[in-house]
């Protein structure tokens, strides 16, 4: 099953932000939504979440399914350290000793061992980004999203985090939708590529990304940049 919209509608203090839209995410896939600054891209994901509530239209196979979301803005517990902050979304599904062993395994990952003890205003913006994307992760939702996830995180570490989802992404049954503005990230992530306008948020048009063709793109890009 899809998760599919219909004839959303959203507005704020009678500005449209998102207007008669409609789209469809397949499943097992993994899609991104890549858009100019302010077109509505993080309302419609706030939506989908159930942090804000459409105006009108409708929106099939989102219910009853529980999300991972990485933010913008880090949102971490300041009283809580980087550990603590993951395991403060295990402790309800796992037991004591399986959500500690979780929560070590991400810490790893994004390379944060030596702060877990540490407390967000001990961190730097990149730092607190890291423990945000280990948090989503540990927490294994149906439904994956990020919202420029990557954003302030030096090469080698992005690239680390973007492999590591690409090869461990365990897709039965589950979504995956991440938002960002850049297509090098894009390409070398997603299986569908979907182009936005706005505001209000308009579809443009889906690029399926081949997949032989985006590791060679993205080393060409990064070493580009470098």
């Amino acid at each position: 099953m899809s998760i599919i919209i219909k004839n959303v509608y959203k507005s704020f203090e009678n500005i449209d932000a998102i207007m008669d839209f409609s789209m469809e995410f397949e499943r097992d896939k993994i899609h991104c939504i890549i858009g100019p600054s302010g077109c509505g891209k993080t309302t419609l994901i706030n939506i989908l979440t159930g942090i804000l509530q459409k105006d009108s239209g409708d929106i099939e196979g989102i219910y009853d399914k529980n999300h991972s979301y990485v933010f913008q803005e880090d949102r971490l517990l300041p009283w809580r350290t980087v550990k603590e902050n993951i395991l403060f979304v295990l402790e309800d599904r796992y037991s004591k000793d399986e959500a500690d062993s979780l929560a070590d395994k991400y810490i790893n990952l994004v390379e944060l061992n030596s702060f877990k003890d540490s407390y967000p205003r001990e961190l730097s913006g990149g730092m607190k980004q890291r423990t945000s994307i280990a948090r989503a992760l540990a927490y294994r939702g149906d439904i994956f999203i990020m919202d420029e996830p990557f954003k302030g995180l030096d090469y080698k570490i992005k690239k680390s985090l973007m492999d590591y989802i690409l090869s461990s992404w365990n897709n039965k049954g589950r979504y995956f939708i991440f938002v960002t503005h850049d297509m090098i990230e894009a390409v070398y992530m997603a299986d569908y590529i979907h182009k936005m306008q706005g505001p209000p948020l308009k579809y443009l048009e889906t690029i399926k990304v081949d997949k032989e063709y985006r590791k060679k793109y993205f080393a060409r890009e990064m070493d580009m940049s470098l």
